[in-house]
């Protein structure tokens, strides 16, 4: 049986390789540096770990070892002074510790473009290599410190899984991968689903027009175009004696054409708290001069049409019209209800998808699961899928985490003091209910249900947040099922371990259920392989060989290509 508890990996920092005292003010190392010259070595680093070309980051410990090698400016002397350093922590070469990750690239260009840092006509950086890799393992200590100060603080040797669960948050969310064609095609059917709303819809197209002058299949095309179609086939990559070929693909010259639609994705935002990302999350580039941007990170570049325009579109647009009144014309909870309609269409679509070739198969969703219970109707679950006795019942819940609780990095933070409410938010209670009411009330919509009969449940819920994939989430929320199950005694009915399923877990499954029903039961069966740890869904899932197949985003980018393609050309 392959292990599902998480393996983590040390990130070393100055503490580690340089000597036992930070460094008061760690910009200070870099201070006589370029701004600009600075933010393309950094963006360039990221863009190696993770290029557009592939849909996972490469932490290998030869990728390690090379950018170590480059970020010591190639100077041999130095790479042996760093690479003794760092080989001390290496036990094999399955089992290392990383000094360059994403996290710490993003964090230090969100730092890096809030700092007072000047811009140096013909810079170079052959003497600074030393001080800017210093200066990023100081940026190493900082993302891991949060852990080490509440150990420190709660003077404890050991945490529960619920414990350590809030603190690794923030690193686990930046760990995760987004797939590069699902999301963009998730992002045209959330713009098509806004553009076309009764009430919002005038004001989406007064946003999208005022922000970047198109419409909502010109954003979606042209996003995915600066991802994939910049530095066509390595012709600007550049050649390095003794660092090999260096792709520039994260470095852009554009057109007349296109340069609006760049500075509007290249402002900077204020912020103090370089954790949190939260300029770079809203502008993704950063603009050099004239026709010249840098491309912070590939994966913020895809979610500007999902889960950041979610919030760029209220924050805005909606949030700050103002009735005749001088009230607000939206609450954020009609705004978040708008965005669950879209969401359960979604899902829905998905899982009729995935089930539209499975003969003698039950799928029901939403609306189909309305039920009669004591003179009211109820809607029993979202999602209900059965294949003889194996039962599937899903909630959908679009609730995310707001920044406060998941840069707290304390469960009390995390559950706002609630720890009830949380899971109740989140929809514990409402699966526990569905599993409560199914024995009496399926029969109503599935007429061969075997009421009375043995039989298994697969319980899940179904989310919108990345912070829900981080690694210990699954099985916090499987452990408050089961505490919260305890009391509840159902004969003959088997009821399996809480799945946490992300709506990219759907994504990636789409096809291949298509194509194989049956396989939902494998994977749900796999998943809860370990009774002692649930892991991450997309973890089962790329276990067990699952990739998405793309039938239904490809047929809709053959149709936006040739319709935008000579609009929205980009030039290196």
């Amino acid at each position: 049986m392959v292990g599902t508890t998480p393996k983590s990996q040390l990130i070393l920092g100055y503490t580690d390789l340089v000597q036992p005292t930070l460094p008061e003010h760690r910009l200070e190392l870099i201070k006589k540096l370029s701004k600009d010259v600075v933010l393309g070595e950094i963006a360039g680093l990221n863009y190696r770990l993770k290029t557009n070309k592939s849909k996972f980051a490469d932490t290998s410990l030869e990728t390690q070892r090379k950018e170590l090698y480059y970020f010591c400016g190639t100077i041999d002397v130095l790479y042996r002074k760093y690479n003794s350093r760092f080989s001390k922590y290496i036990t094999s070469n399955k089992d290392y510790p990383l000094l360059f990750t994403r996290a710490v690239c993003l964090f230090a260009m969100e730092e890096i473009i809030n700092a007072d840092l000047s811009t140096i006509s013909g810079f170079s950086m052959a003497d600074s290599w030393e001080s800017l890799f210093q200066y990023m393992l100081c940026v190493n200590n900082q993302i891991t410190h949060l852990t080490d100060s509440l150990d420190r603080k709660e003077n404890k040797s050991s945490f529960s899984l619920e414990e350590l669960n809030p603190r690794i948050i923030p690193l686990g969310e930046l760990a995760i991968e987004s797939d590069p064609v699902y999301v963009p095609n998730r992002s045209y059917f959330l713009m098509d689903f806004l553009s076309k709303h009764d009430v919002l819809g005038i004001y989406f197209k007064q946003y999208l027009q005022d922000t970047y002058s198109m419409n909502y299949e010109q954003l979606v095309y042209t996003l995915f175009s600066m991802y994939l179609a910049n530095n066509k086939n390595g012709e600007n990559n550049i050649k390095n004696e003794y660092a090999g070929e260096i792709d520039t693909s994260f470095y852009y010259q554009v057109e007349k054409t296109s340069l609006s639609t760049f500075i509007a994705l290249s402002k900077v935002i204020k912020n103090d708290k370089p954790e949190r990302l939260i300029s770079i999350r809203k502008y993704p580039f950063y603009h050099i001069d004239g026709n010249r941007f840098i491309l912070f990170d590939n994966i913020l570049l895809l979610d500007k049409g999902y889960n950041q325009l979610i919030n760029d579109f209220w924050f805005d647009k909606v949030k700050p019209l103002q009735s005749e009144i001088d009230k607000p014309l939206f609450t954020i909870k009609y705004y978040r209800s708008t965005i669950g309609y879209f969401f359960e269409w979604y899902t829905k679509q998905l899982f009729q998808t995935s089930f539209a070739n499975a003969k003698y198969w039950t799928c029901k969703c939403f609306d189909e699961l309305k039920v009669e219970k004591d003179g009211q109707t109820i809607e029993l679950a979202d999602f209900y899928v059965r294949y003889n006795s194996k039962i599937f019942i899903g909630q959908a819940k679009t609730t995310g985490l707001y920044d406060n609780e998941k840069f707290g990095g304390e469960v009390d933070v995390l559950y706002k003091n609630k720890r009830e409410d949380f899971f109740k938010t989140f929809g514990v209670n409402q699966i526990i209910e569905s599993i409560i009411n199914l024995d009496a009330a399926a029969d109503q919509f599935d007429k061969s249900f075997p009421k009375g009969k043995s039989y298994h449940i697969y319980p899940a819920i179904i989310v919108n947040d990345k912070a829900l994939q981080t690694p210990f989430m699954a099985n916090v929320f499987n452990a408050r099922f089961q505490e919260m199950f305890l009391a509840i005694k159902l004969q003959k009915i088997t009821v399996f371990p809480l799945s946490i399923i992300h709506v990219s877990d759907l994504e990636q499954m789409e096809d291949n259920l298509n194509t194989n029903p049956k396989l939902f039961w494998q994977i749900l069966d796999y998943n809860r392989r370990n009774p002692k740890f649930i892991p991450p869904f997309f973890n089962t899932l790329n276990l067990l060989g699952i990739k998405a197949k793309y039938k239904n985003p490809k047929k809709l980018f053959y149709e936006l290509i040739p319709k935008y393609q000579i609009i929205n050309e980009i030039k290196q």
